[in-house]
């Protein structure tokens, strides 16, 4: 069996480390991958904006499975392009707008009465300064399309909001993904992942975790891609399960089908608890980063099964916690930085922890950082404490200069176990 990976961070990594583990699957190829991958698998240098030509070479060698890592490669629809010449666990570019449009997938939440935060939507800022307005301070703006987690921003003021509104709809800051934005009311309680495989109208649950969104510790600072994330969530108790699965999940499937999109892939569901209840912050129609790395720690079937036979999931989840610590270049999410080498990695594997890679290149046979997150960190154990303890052991072994990472990953977890 042969397998293409696509995208270039920790979560494909991740993805390609756990396919390796399956003797069934002779080759793996990743679009464009990273250093990590390449020890592993075969990197082919094209990524999302070469998406005919990936398709062509899927095509013509003849890969069984194909699974998209990052939301753009489903976005500018591939499982379109490789509709009945290869199996493509992800959705049809329709289908993305869930995750690529945050209007439209509001939308689709209103309708089907799924519970979300009540929010308007603005193609002027004056009208949306002026709902902001109404509804009051903190509020919440989202561009509607993709801006590589860098498109929330929290505001306190007016004074905030306009600079937020100017920047995303009239100095276009994030282009086309900005000139529309949503505005929610700003909901108060603790954030999780909650992740479904669909398959043939069938779901299967995902474990459960918990992302670490702003960049700095107790939660402060911009909101980033992910800074960090463990599983599995204890606030999500069999309680809580229930109530997603029938007042979210339930909706949800019927939703898809009534929609007539066929969905077949991951689907992560952002959620928010407040006062007891669950609430969609967002959509994504793939796995999330860093939520991934955890998550592959801690399944015990091979993928392929789990993605051809989603409800079969249940049997085969690991009872241990996982946890996967984010280390960015130093200017993340601000800007760009220099190309950093990294060192050591090999020293840190040794505590046990496993690393995966994310936009990292190999020159002269040396790991480099060339931007953005580059490692997420991960440990697996029955005691919280010792997987991060772990974590955090290796982190320190690790010669990455500046790096950026969080110290309190995990500490949510304490006050319900």
């Amino acid at each position: 069996m042969r397998a293409a990976v696509l995208g270039s961070g920790a979560r494909e990594h991740a993805i390609v480390w756990k396919l390796r583990q399956d003797p069934r699957i002779k080759e793996i190829f990743v679009f464009p991958g990273n250093a990590g991958t390449s020890k592993i698998a075969k990197n082919i240098e094209l990524n999302a904006s070469n998406i005919e030509d990936i398709a062509k070479f899927i095509i013509e060698n003849r890969i069984d499975v194909v699974i998209p890592g990052q939301e753009i490669y489903l976005v500018k629809g591939i499982k379109d392009l490789l509709e009945g010449k290869a199996f493509v666990f992800g959705p049809s570019k329709r289908a993305a707008m869930l995750e690529s449009s945050k209007d439209f997938a509001k939308a689709f939440m209103s309708k089907y009465e799924i519970p979300t935060a009540n929010y308007g939507s603005f193609t002027d800022p004056k009208k949306a300064l002026n709902f902001i307005e109404d509804i009051g301070y903190p509020a919440v703006i989202k561009a509607d399309g993709l801006a590589s987690g860098k498109g929330v921003v929290i505001v306190n003021s007016r004074q905030e909001a306009s600079q937020v509104l100017e920047d995303f709809m009239v100095k276009n800051k994030l282009g086309e993904s900005g000139k529309k934005v949503v505005i929610e009311e700003f909901l108060r309680g603790e954030e999780a992942s909650y992740i479904i495989a669909i398959k043939d109208g069938k779901f299967g649950v995902m474990p459960t975790s918990q992302d670490h969104k702003r960049l700095k510790d107790n939660d402060e600072g911009p909101n980033t891609g992910g800074m960090g994330a463990y599983s599995p969530a204890p606030i999500i108790n069999s309680e809580m399960d229930l109530k997603i699965k029938e007042s979210i999940v339930k909706p949800l499937m019927k939703g898809l089908e009534q929609e007539e999109f066929n969905y077949t892939g991951f689907l992560y569901i952002g959620l928010m608890i407040s006062d007891g209840k669950p609430y969609v912050l967002e959509f994504n129609v793939r796995l999330g980063d860093p939520e991934a790395q955890v998550l592959m720690m801690r399944l015990e079937k091979d993928l392929i099964d789990i993605i051809h036979n989603p409800e079969t999931l249940k049997d085969g989840i690991s009872e241990e916690f996982a946890v996967g610590v984010v280390m960015a270049c130093k200017n993340y999410p601000y800007g760009n930085c220099e190309p950093t080498p990294i060192r050591n990695l090999e020293k840190a594997q040794e505590k046990g922890v496993v690393v995966f890679q994310a936009n990292t290149k190999l020159i002269n046979d040396e790991i480099y950082s060339m931007g953005g997150r580059a490692l997420t960190v991960c440990a697996k154990s029955k005691d919280l404490k010792k997987a991060l303890e772990d974590v955090y052991d290796a982190i320190s072994l690790i010669d990455f200069k500046d790096a950026v990472y969080r110290k309190d990953i995990g500490r949510k977890a304490f006050k319900y176990l």
